[in-house]
This record gives C-alpha cells, sequence and structure tokens, in this order.
C-alpha cells in the first residue's frame, strides 16, 4: 500500500487567469475578509484590481486548483505639473495560513 503524500504540490508564479478567479478569490475574501468577519468581496472593493482587465497583474501560487498564495498591482499614470508617473499599487498580499512561512508572499511580490 502507497503511502499518501499530503505536502503541498506548489506551481510557480503565474499571472492570474480568468479560470483561477474563483479559486483566487475565495482565497483572498478567506484571508482579508471571512476570517475578519466581513461579508464582503475584495473584487467588489477594488475591481480595479481583481477586474478582467487586470489579471495579469495580479501574481498567484497554485496547490492544485486551490490558490496559496496572490497579490495584486495596479499599475496607474500620475501626473505631477509636467511629469507623467507610472505607479504601481500593491493591493492584498495574501497566503493563506497553512503555507505561510514558506516565502510565498515575497515569492509573487517578485
Amino acid at each position: 500500500m502507497s503511502e499518501i503524500n499530503s505536502e503541498p504540490r506548489l506551481g510557480n508564479p503565474q499571472p492570474a487567469r480568468p479560470e483561477d478567479f474563483d479559486a483566487m478569490m475565495a482565497s483572498v475574501d478567506e484571508v482579508f475578509r471571512v476570517s475578519r468577519g466581513s461579508p464582503s468581496s475584495m473584487a467588489d472593493d477594488y475591481p480595479h484590481v481583481y477586474g478582467p482587465e487586470n489579471l495579469p497583474n495580479v501574481m498567484i501560487v497554485k496547490d492544485g486548483p486551490r490558490v496559496a498564495s496572490a497579490t495584486g498591482i495596479w499599475v496607474n499614470q500620475v501626473r505631477i505639473g509636467t511629469a507623467t508617473l507610472t505607479i504601481g499599487g500593491i493591493n492584498g498580499v495574501t497566503t493563506l495560513p497553512e503555507y505561510r512561512r514558506h516565502g510565498l508572499g515575497g515569492t509573487v511580490m517578485k
């Protein structure tokens, strides 16, 4: 009889795809909403980050179909006088509790 491997099989960091959206938001909402007793959705609160057009700027690490870690970056241009600056805002660096202490937050930030 073979043993069942319970170790996570983490994938490489990758941009979120539309088919990852539900699993990604389940993880982000678990960390930033459900665990804090808030029913609202991060996707509803930050549509500019989690909307379909920005998914290439949301990095995830998956364990099978589950999203273990994620972070959203929102790229924007700001005008200050005659200068135009391209800036990025960081939103919701998420790592599910059972995947913490393995450097995944830093991995999705890179």
